[in-house]
């Protein structure tokens, strides 16, 4: 869901804009200048991600499901921001291309009962890149789910058939 926001730039170059409305995520940011504005000469910036997050919060569990192919998959994992803002944790991932591991997150993002992070680990051996997706919807009426991203790998949505995600907010 794309959203747009414009703002005015000060006359020493520095612009800014509240980013309301966006729901947790990681978003994709792109700054564009019209090509009618008489004082900016210049490219239009590449895109980058916005990360945005709860650095008191906390995000445990294991869970287990089945992934968009009808593969078993399953996590465990332990991820929070301790007290000089710095990301920690570990995580382990079994899916149908192996078991990914992964040390300290480079980021968590934890808004609510939804956590998304993004860590470096091994995979048969090779450094990979890890991003998971993962919701703690309450129990027991509705389902936790979670979602896993490693190189082309991508689960889809699983719903957690055995395991609990817990968020603990701060």
């Amino acid at each position: 869901m794309p959203f747009a926001y414009t703002t005015s730039v000060a006359a020493d170059g520095i612009s800014s804009t509240p980013g309301t409305r966006l729901p947790v995520d990681v978003w994709s940011v792109m700054v564009a200048v019209p090509g009618s504005n008489a004082y900016w000469q210049g490219t239009t910036a590449a895109s980058t991600e916005l990360v945005l997050f709860d650095p008191a919060a906390k995000f445990t569990g294991s869970a287990a499901g089945k992934d968009s192919a009808g593969n078993a998959i399953s996590i465990a994992f332990d991820y929070r921001v301790d007290k000089n803002n710095q990301p920690r944790g570990s995580l382990s991932l079994r899916f149908s291309g192996g078991t990914a591991t992964g040390g300290n997150p480079v980021w968590i993002v934890h808004v609510g009962s939804t956590a998304i992070v993004q860590t470096t680990g091994k995979l048969a051996g090779a450094t990979v890149t890890l991003r998971l997706r993962l919701d703690d919807n309450g129990e027991p009426a509705r389902p936790e789910t979670f979602r896993a991203h490693i190189g082309s790998y991508d689960s889809g949505t699983v719903t957690v058939i055995s395991g609990n995600l817990q968020s603990h907010p701060a």
